[in-house]
């Protein structure tokens, strides 16, 4: 049996100027961390994940917030595309000066169907400090496209992501949509505009 790991570092900042008195600055670090082995077939599989960010902000009410949690996970086969999920686990968050002011166990159940190597379905309940969780990954490829549906409640911890600009231009996001389809730009232009 083998177990995979996978160490990643994130960094973010966010600078923004303005007379808006919303307007704030944002550095965060993020480290995840996870072994584990759930993503072979097999009749017993495990995993262990965690995360640890750090905020700064000139946000003012809490300049300084670290997001912590560790979960542990199982997943056992109990039909040949039918798997049970159980994880249990711990959050601990500091906002402020208040170190683990917000933080509770963990727990949660599903299941995971995987029918074939183009289709998977998750589905988890689950219980977190802030009340009851659920959540959903769907997916399912095609030759040419794959369709996903997710569903995830759980506390975000990068604020730059709500502070960025909202305004995004459609066409422009179709261009860059086809132009790995449509290299031509006037004929990806009448797409576009079609």
């Amino acid at each position: 049996d083998t177990a995979n790991l996978q160490a990643r570092y994130t960094w973010f900042r966010s600078d923004q100027s303005g007379d808006d008195a919303n307007v704030y600055d944002t550095e965060s670090n993020a480290i995840n961390l996870s072994l584990g082995n759930l993503g072979e077939p097999r009749n017993f599989g495990w995993s262990i994940v965690y995360n640890k960010q750090e905020i700064e902000s000139t946000q003012g009410q809490f300049d300084h917030r670290e997001l912590e949690s560790v979960i542990a996970t199982g997943r056992w086969r109990i039909y040949p595309t039918l798997y049970a999920l159980a994880s249990i686990g711990r959050d601990d968050n500091t906002y402020g000066t208040t170190r683990g002011s917000t933080g509770g166990d963990i727990y949660e159940v599903g299941f995971e169907w995987i029918p074939s190597q183009r289709t998977h379905v998750r589905a988890t309940i689950g219980d977190r400090y802030y009340g009851t969780t659920y959540g959903l990954d769907a997916a399912h490829r095609t030759r040419l496209t794959t369709w996903t549906i997710r569903y995830v409640e759980q506390i975000v911890g990068t604020p730059g992501v709500f502070s960025a600009p909202t305004s995004t231009s459609t066409a422009l996001t179709l261009d860059r949509l086809f132009q790995s389809q449509i290299p031509d730009p006037v004929a990806r232009q009448q797409a576009v505009n079609a």
